[in-house]
């Protein structure tokens, strides 16, 4: 039989896991996410961290490539949005639906497509910008690296 103190290290052990594998997330994401677990977070036992990570309205930076463009112009950095999606940290996978935005003559400013996240650290994607020129990007999370991972455990205790 399992101790209190057992239990207890188990749970700590997980989310000290969660606040350094899994992806960042703004607030709004935080909220979205403890809304989906609120039966379990809001019982009146310890809990671990969530399984799955809610993506919601997330921007970030990306560098995106169009191959069909001309040499200088195909890469570039680009302000994505990812609108919806879902990321389960601990099997090291997510997806979420993604618009970037670049401005640009040679190819339409917008697109529209998916991304693909691998242990929540590196994500790639894919947008189609319409005429035949779809882009490749990867993520440049500038908030991993300026971010306090504490504060992601902080901001999950305000909602329990």
């Amino acid at each position: 039989m399992e101790t209190n103190q057992e239990k207890h290290n188990v749970l700590v052990k997980s989310w000290n896991s969660f606040m350094d594998e899994s992806r960042y997330q703004w607030p709004w994401e935080v909220w979205a996410t403890t809304q989906y677990y609120s039966n379990e977070f809001n019982g009146p036992s310890l809990v671990a961290p969530p399984k799955l990570q809610i993506i919601l309205l997330h921007p970030t930076l990306v560098v995106e490539r169009i191959d069909n463009l001309e040499r200088g112009s195909r890469d570039s950095v680009a302000i994505a949005l990812e609108w919806a999606g879902l990321n389960w940290w601990e099997k090291g996978f997510g997806f979420s639906l993604t618009s970037l935005y670049w401005d640009r003559d040679e190819a339409d400013s917008i697109g529209h497509g998916f991304t693909l996240h691998i242990k929540s650290k590196y994500s790639i994607g894919f947008v189609h910008r319409g005429n035949g020129n779809n882009g490749v990007f990867f993520n440049v999370d500038l908030t991993e690296w300026f971010t306090d991972k504490k504060e992601k455990y902080k901001k999950y205790q305000r909602y329990f």
